[in-house]
This record gives C-alpha cells, structure tokens and sequence, in this order.
C-alpha cells in the first residue's frame, strides 16, 4: 500500500485440470487511461459470479484516494488509481473487492478492486464509483520483491514486456449451431445442428435445449438433437462441446418459440345455463350451472384447443364443486374469440350474496398449453333459496390404465378410479412416470376424489429413508394437478410444482390411452399392484393384445441407493416367464421434448406370476439401475391389487 498500490499475487500450489478448460488472463502494465471502457468479474455479497461493464472511457485520478472499511484505512495517492465513476451494466458490491478490471477490447487486467461506494438500489446500481489499484503502480511497488509485481511477473527483470494476452490451457473446438428453423413454434419439430472444428477428434456433445441450465443430452456420437416445445419461449439453446483432450467449449443461440396464447374473459356470460335447479335465473345454493366465457387466442392458431377449469379455494369456506373442468375451445385462428364452458354445482351451505371463485388455470391444445391464472366470480343471489334436489353428473366409466400425450411420449400417467364406500366418493390414483430437469426418471403419486368428472389432486414425491432399519417411505405433497374426464380414454392433466425438483414449473397435456382401441389380454392383471409388507413401491401392470399376441406393459416404481423415486419399465409377453427391464431418460413436466428411445438402458430382469389371475403377483426383479443412476432393487415378493378388477 504506502500509497503506491494495492494488490495480492497468489501462486497456486497445483495444476489445474484440464477439463476445467481454465484461461488465464493477460496483463497491461502500460501507463495508460482505458479510452474504450472496462469489465470486472466479481462475487458480489458471496454470490455467484457477476459481470460488471463500463462502456465510458476510465480515467485515472487526478486527486489521492481514500478506502475504508473493515476497520482499516488507508490511501492511494493522486495518479495511482483508476475511477469507475458509475457503472452502466450492473454494478459491484461489499465483497467484490481484490476482483480484476479488465480492458474491454482486449480482456488484459490492469488493476485490482481497493474500495469505492458502487452498490444495489433496489433492483439497480447506486450510481456511484468504484476505486481500482493501477497495476502500473504496484508493477514497481515499494520497491521490494514483497511489494512489487515484476520480480514475480518478470522474473528475469527483462523490463521488456508492457503487455501479456491470455492464454487457455488447451485449444477449445470452434463451435457453430444452426437450428432448421429460426422462427419455430410449438407445431414444429426443431432440429439443432453443430458444426464442429479444432481440438482433438472425437467430441462430445452436451446440449441445453430449452435455457434452463440444465443438461437436457449427453453425446458422444450425434451432432444433431430434434425437439419438441410445449409453450411460448424465449431462450438460449447451449451445446458444450469437448475434445478428446478434455478441453471444452460453449454456444449458444438466442431462440423464440411462438404457441397459442389462450386468455379469457373473466366476465361471465349470460348464456349460462342452468342446468339444475330452481329456474329462477340465478345463482341458488345446490344448483348446478353451466358456467360460460370467452376465450380469444393472442398469438398462434390453436387446434383442438381446451380451457382447464378449478375451483378457487379459500379458507373456512366451501369452494365451488367443478363437475366437468374441461370446456372445449376447438380450432381457434389468431385474433378470434370463441365461447367455453365449465360444469360446477354451488355447495348447498354457500350463504346467500357469497362471491365463489372459478379459476381458469390453463389453455390446452394437441401440442401447446397456455399457463394462465384468471378469476370467475359467481355471485350468489342475496335473497337465495337452497335447493337440495340436485345430485351430481353420472361419472365417465375411465379404462384404468397407462395414459400419455401422443405429442410428447416418453413419460405418462397409469391410472385407476378406485371405487369405496358411501358415502366416500371414487378416489382417483395415478402413478405418474416421468423425470427431473436433468432427465432422470422420477415418480410421483397423483390422488384425489373424484367429484363428477373432476379431480382436484395433490402431487405427491415419495422417498425411501436409507437409515431407517426396515422399509421406510415419507410422502410430501409437491404441487397439485387437475384432472377432467373427457371419455373413457381421455382426459385432460394440468400441473403447478410447488416443490422438489420441478419446483415453480407448470403445464397441461391431453392425456390419451397408451392402448386405445386394443382389447385386453385374458386373464386381464390390468392394475396397480403394492407390497404390503414393504407399502411405499409396487407396479403397475396393463394387458393388451398387439398382432394377435398377448402382452403385459409393466412399470415398477422402486428407490435408488440415496432413497429417491425411480422408475424402470418392461414388455413381455404373456407367455415368457421373465423378461428385461430398462431405464430411460424422458423429459421433465414443462421440459422440451426429445426422442427417449435413445435412452434406452438395461437394468436387468424381472419374473412374474398370477396365480389366480387378477390380484396377486409373485414378482421377482434383478434391477441394477445405470449411471448416472445407482442402486439395485432385487426382490421376491407378493404384491396385492390396490385398484378393482378391471370391467
């Protein structure tokens, strides 16, 4: 310090790995102002890494310079500081002293962070400056090897070099990414293809195709990934590409996908119709009414589109009962508006003038969803008569089963309406088979009554705790689903994730039977199956007939080594005693599509038998679940039918 600079040089005590693909900057010792501006990469109040930029020219001081803070003081005297009057991209903070600053054309350091007033308001900067050691200054120091650059970074005292460029450990591929299409929207197939130069033969591909950071593909092969979309976006596509060497390195590509943009009209029309009641015309405690509005799409031209419908629930009070959720919108061009409708019976203990929420939570069509959140309001008369003559709809007889959405296969939902006893209503279970963000498999449990033709579901994660000493399972509820019944083969899904892994995200999808129109096999084990001396994994089993031959679709959900839910699959014949099972790797809810089949992995072999056809199987697995995965899940047991027998 003295006044002259202020700096610390650090030696490493070992090499770098090569595969951190580390580079290492240059230095400007000149004694120069910075006519084209500056940068600094900073940690910020211990954040993640930030980039800071300057795009005004940085003097240097004409007066000294004084920095406080942490009980010290000291100063730098005129000419021996640089001035970063007020940042013009982002902005540094308590704890991004000692970062670099860096020339802007040319990425050399040529000072060191010492203090300054620069900080966040609100969500920008303070406007104020920040204040940087020169390392011309500290190149000389106080003219010790102590307190001096150059023994360190000249060490044969050339005094010949004033500038040093960066260098990178190794020589990163060159990278280009093309997609077919520069204005995709969710109708389309998006094939993304790299060109790849430099480096050392072979290459390995990491793609990141809907910009959420996360890798989506590992390659060690393809230079080319085709993907689907569900929903309007605007992101950057990433591929890491990385040589044989280990050297690594990055694009990206700035991509926006248009979809339909379904929103309605929160004012309720007044074609509704009553469709049970006292005929007044107006909205009576016990009535059921089919509710209207008017949706108009924004954007895209949808197909086949649907509006998801649920009940606006509020403490202490009995919500509205949606008896059929999913109101058709049908073809909508952009720019149109069309008519949909929801099904709802007013609660027999609303009090008269109450105002009852529906909520449309969601557009659906055959390849997009429009996540919204928009309020009905449905106000009750305020001299209301109850009327207690009004049951609920028949309910569509659902084909229990495996469902999935022909648009984006890979992941679905098995499900059954399990019957109970009055006055219990049928209760809805699902066991939804899909992923994490990073493709993982990953399970959950959707469940709820089934009230008409509507379920308003909770979305459960399942996890396995290692330690316990016998099979022990914890639930926790992660997010809610809405489910509407359409036929006995279809039915829509909405989703919001509260937590775990797929936290904050959201969607919807038309749900169609895996086996539409194939006939069961003989004996039909179409069901949910569980262990009862182990409650908390099982499997799901659906017979089918294909090309005259009689299969068994078969899905065990099961726990890897660190207790988290996973899934393998199989198909066997009816006739094979055992057959092999795979892993796959499938999209998360709300993720880009891509093929799964690529994924495929074999985890090993599992046997079963029904001895007395439907409701009990002797089942036997050898899992070894492969990387990135781990575990093994071998078991003989007896599981027991959770579901009915199918009709």
């Amino acid at each position: 310090a003295a006044g002259i600079s202020d700096f610390t040089l650090l030696r490493l005590n070992g090499a770098v790995p090569a595969a951190a693909n580390a580079f290492w900057l240059g230095w400007d010792r000149r004694n120069i102002a910075l006519a084209g501006g500056a940068a600094v990469v900073h940690h910020p109040n211990r954040e993640e890494k930030r980039i800071t930029v300057e795009n005004n020219p940085v003097a240097i001081s004409i007066a000294s310079q004084t920095i406080t803070g942490a009980g010290t003081s000291f100063t730098l005297a005129a000419a021996n500081a640089l001035i970063v009057a007020n940042w013009d991209v982002g902005t540094t903070e308590e704890g991004s002293s000692g970062s670099a600053l860096l020339t802007r054309d040319t990425k050399r350091i040529v000072g060191t962070l010492s203090g300054g007033g620069a900080a966040c308001s609100g969500t920008v900067n303070n406007g104020q400056e920040d204040i940087f050691a020169r390392l011309f200054t500290g190149w000389e120091g106080e003219n010790t090897s102590t307190t001096r650059l150059k023994d360190h970074l000249d060490p044969l005292n050339t005094s010949a070099q004033q500038v040093l460029d960066g260098i990178g450990l190794c020589n990163a591929p060159s990278i280009s990414l093309t997609p077919n299409l520069n204005n995709p929207s969710t109708r389309d197939d998006v094939t993304y293809t790299a060109a790849v130069s430099g480096g050392v033969a072979p290459y390995s591909y990491a793609w990141d195709i809907d910009g959420d950071g996360v890798t989506d593909r590992t390659s060690s092969t393809s230079n080319v990934l085709t993907t689907r979309y569900d929903r309007a976006l605007s992101i950057d596509v990433r591929l890491s590409v990385t040589d044989a060497a280990g050297c690594a390195g990055t694009v990206s590509r700035a991509m926006s996908i248009a979809a339909p943009d379904l929103r309605i009209d929160t004012t309720i029309a007044a074609s509704s119709e009553q469709l049970c009641g006292d005929g007044d015309g107006f909205f009576d405690p016990g009535e059921r009414w089919r509710v209207k509005a008017n949706v108009r799409n924004f954007s895209l031209a949808s197909v086949s589109g649907l509006a998801q419908f649920a009940p606006n629930v509020v403490a202490g009070a009995s919500p509205l009962i949606v008896t059929q959720g999913a109101g058709a919108i049908g073809n909508l061009a952009s720019g149109q508006t069309v008519q949909t409708s929801a099904d709802v019976k007013i609660p027999t203990d609303a009090a008269c003038g109450a105002v009852l929420g529906l909520n449309y939570v969601a557009g659906i069509d055959d390849r997009a969803v429009t996540v919204v959140s928009s309020r009905l309001n449905l106000t009750l008369s305020a001299a209301c008569n109850v009327v207690n003559t009004c049951p609920l709809p028949a309910q569509i007889a659902l084909r229990g089963g495996s469902f999935f959405n022909g648009a984006r296969g890979g992941d679905g939902l098995v499900t059954f309406v399990i019957a109970r006893p009055a006055p219990q209503l049928p209760l809805f279970f699902g066991a939804w088979f899909t992923a994490e963000p990073n493709r993982r498999s990953l399970w959950y449990v959707i469940t709820g009554d089934l009230v008409g033709n509507q379920v308003n579901a909770q979305i459960l994660k399942t996890k396995q705790t290692i330690s316990a000493p016998s099979f022990t399972v914890t639930n926790s509820e992660v997010g809610k689903a809405q489910i509407n019944l359409m036929t006995p083969e279809k039915f829509l899904l909405s989703y919001q994730f509260s937590g775990g892994p797929s936290a904050g995200r959201s969607g919807g999808e038309i749900m169609q039977h895996l086996f539409e129109g194939l006939s069961p096999a003989m004996p039909d084990i179409t069901g949910h199956y569980f262990n009862p001396a182990e409650s908390g994994w099982g499997q799901t089993y659906e017979s089918y007939v294909s090309a005259g031959v009689a299969q068994q679709f078969t899905l065990t959900y099961l726990y890897d080594a660190a207790g988290e839910p996973r899934w393998v699959l199989s198909n066997i014949i009816d006739s094979a005693a055992s057959g092999p099972a795979n892993s796959y790797e499938v999209h998360c809810p709300g993720c880009g599509w891509i093929d799964f089949i690529p994924t495929a992995k074999p985890v090993g072999t599992q046997s079963r038998q029904f001895p007395n056809g439907f409701g009990t199987v002797l089942v036997g697995t050898q899992f070894v679940l492969p990387a990135p995965l781990s575990g093994t899940w071998n078991k003989n047991a007896t599981l027991n039918a959770l579901s009915n027998r199918p009709n």
